[in-house]
């Protein structure tokens, strides 16, 4: 089991100049019940977010490196676990130190998602990207959708491909509050051509319930926009139909999707906790619902965490039965 260590920024929790550990921690879980540390990959940097790992030899992180300017795609060989090394990077030119940007933000958010030879990479500001990684050593790109300066502060969040219908997800990330940003996107692109992605639909913008008297979600406060997918990389515990997207939208809650015609995306069902009565983290600055995270089981248990409340577990009723599409 990879786990990812990180430092905490300000506003976030972390304090400036503050010890942090960073990288990823490599666990042996063999017996589930007694986790035991075997290794620890360090970036020399600020450490990973969202790395990608299905088994075997390699992890593909989005980290820290010296030098650098936000993450970049690292991969990792851990076949001796006790002596992690790096065999490969990948990173943009915008990235080296002294860089001019534009005032974009490049980084990979992470996680990757690795098909193959083919990695795909949320590289925030830089768009989705596709690498060829048949040399490890030698990550070579492929193609770039760019959506420089059309989305919301994060830039890309995530870019994880359906392969079996040549098409892939692709969302920003809402980060500041009460609509304070552009306008966030979650949509479908079409990967047939890898040399040429091209975005061919946005997911519906959720409405409130009309109970709740809101006009939009961004009434409500806090953060109101899309997240993280679930991502069922390779797990054969997990839900691997590619015809069904479940999407966490911060105050919106959990929303899912009907994504049969990758051109006309629909929203089918949705579930938004109650607000929390306790706080138990910094954010948000008005202490209302904030679905971050969902995992979908291969029995249909749908898991959410929200940020000051923990997990909830969902189970959606009267889906079509799958056909691999």
């Amino acid at each position: 089991m990879i786990t990812a260590l990180e430092r905490i920024a300000p506003g976030w929790g972390g304090v400036d100049g503050q010890a942090f550990a960073e990288g990823f921690f490599i666990f042996d879980v063999s017996e589930p019940t007694k986790p035991r540390r075997i290794g620890h990959f360090q970036t020399g940097s600020t450490g990973t977010h969202r790395n990608f790992y299905d088994g075997g030899n390699f992890v593909h992180a989005a980290a820290g490196a010296p030098g650098m300017a936000g993450k970049i795609y690292r991969i990792v060989d851990i076949a001796d676990p006790a002596k992690p090394r790096e065999v490969g990077q990948f990173s943009l030119p915008e990235q080296a130190s002294g860089a001019a940007t534009s005032g974009l933000k490049f980084s990979l958010h992470g996680p990757a998602h690795i098909e193959g030879t083919r990695a795909y990479l949320p590289y925030g500001d830089g768009g989705a990207i596709i690498l060829d990684i048949s040399e490890l050593s030698r990550p070579r790109m492929v193609s770039q959708l760019a959506f420089r300066g059309i989305t919301a502060t994060q830039g890309i969040h995530t870019f994880l491909p359906l392969p079996r219908r040549r098409i892939a997800l692709v969302n920003d990330e809402a980060i500041r509050e009460n609509g304070d940003e552009n306008l966030n996107m979650a949509g479908v692109v079409d990967i047939s051509n890898e040399s040429q992605p091209r975005l061919i639909s946005l997911f519906p913008l959720p409405e409130p319930p009309a109970e709740t008297g809101l006009k939009n979600f961004y009434e409500k406060g806090g953060r109101f926009g899309p997240h993280n997918h679930h991502h069922p990389n390779h797990q054969t515990c997990l839900e691997d139909r590619d015809d069904v997207a479940y999407l966490t939208y911060f105050n919106a809650g959990l929303r899912i999707y009907d994504i049969r015609d990758p051109r006309a995306p629909k929203e089918i069902a949705y579930f938004i906790p109650p607000d929390p009565k306790t706080r138990i983290g910094t954010k948000p600055s008005k202490l209302v619902a904030q679905t971050e995270d969902v995992l979908v089981d291969r029995r249909g248990c749908v898991y959410i965490s929200d940020k000051n409340q923990g997990i909830y577990i969902l189970k959606l009723n009267k889906v079509w039965p799958y056909v691999a599409l």
